[in-house]
C-alpha cells in the first residue's frame, strides 16, 4: 500500500487541504504550549519544535483524511 493512495472514496482535495491545515495549527499551538511553558526546554528549541511539529500535524492530518474510509471515524 502506498502512502498517498487515496482510500477513503469520498475524500477531496479541499477537504484534505482542511484537514492538513486543522491538524498542522492544533500541533502548532500544542507544540507551542509546551515550548513556552515547559521550563525544561532552551528558548531557541521552540524555533525547532514548533515548525517541525506544524508539519508532522499537516501531513498527519491530511493522511487520516485521505486513507481512512468515511464510516471508519
Amino acid at each position: 500500500m502506498r502512502f498517498l493512495q487515496k482510500l477513503n472514496p469520498h475524500a477531496t482535495r479541499e477537504g484534505a487541504l482542511m484537514h492538513a491545515i486543522g491538524g498542522g495549527l492544533v500541533t502548532g499551538l500544542v507544540a507551542f504550549g509546551i515550548c513556552y511553558t515547559s521550563e525544561d526546554f532552551p528558548g531557541g528549541f521552540i524555533y525547532f519544535m514548533v515548525p517541525f511539529m506544524t508539519a508532522a500535524g499537516a501531513v498527519g492530518g491530511f493522511a487520516v483524511y485521505w486513507q481512512l474510509p468515511e464510516d471508519y471515524y
